[in-house]
């Protein structure tokens, strides 16, 4: 077991952190990381928390962390809407410089899109519980930060209306390019 508390208030000795959604058993789980510091630096959570996984696994029911959440205060929200392939990784860095505590592409908030196009909306208090959940632990990174960031991958628009609903003073921008441009840029990867 590990004392969410103590991630909650930013207090906590182990780097865990939210990764994923076991929607079946409507559990969130979260892995201790060996750097919190090294998966923040990444430009893509979703991709670094596995090369930076301890082996150290905590499954925490929805319920419980929509109830531990909720005594949370919420810091200032900024979230990062984007196209794909128009900048969105270089604006996630820009904000990470100028303090505010940025979270890029994390494997949840894919889980929660998912559930959404399947059928299955998530509910805000969940969506919000999340944000919270993924921002205490961040804050050991950014402990100066006053706004915290979330930048989705480009089909994380499927949550705008229930992201703007668990977070109603939020502020949204929003990233694109020419289409042109975006369709000439996969063809150099």
């Amino acid at each position: 077991e590990f004392e969410l508390d103590a991630i909650l208030t930013g207090t906590a000795v182990a780097d865990v952190m939210p990764f994923c959604l076991d929607v079946p058993n409507g559990r969130l789980i979260l892995l201790e990381v060996d750097s919190l510091a090294k998966v923040h630096a990444a430009p893509f959570e979703d991709r670094a928390v596995p090369l930076h996984a301890t082996g150290r696994v905590f499954a925490l029911p929805f319920a419980e962390a929509a109830r531990r959440a909720s005594a949370v205060t919420p810091p200032r929200a900024v979230f990062v809407w984007s196209v794909g392939r128009c900048g969105s990784t270089c604006l996630h860095r820009l904000l990470c410089a100028a303090g505010v505590g940025c979270v890029s592409e994390p494997c949840w908030f894919d889980d929660l899109c998912r559930m959404r196009m399947s059928g299955n909306p998530p509910s805000k208090e969940l969506v919000r519980a999340l944000h919270l959940i993924h921002w205490a632990s961040a804050r050991r990174l950014f402990p100066k930060a006053t706004a915290f960031a979330m930048k989705p991958k480009s089909y994380g628009h499927q949550l705008l209306v229930t992201v703007a609903a668990a977070f109603p003073a939020a502020s949204h921008l929003f990233v694109y390019r020419d289409a042109r441009q975006v369709v000439g840029s996969f063809g150099r990867h």
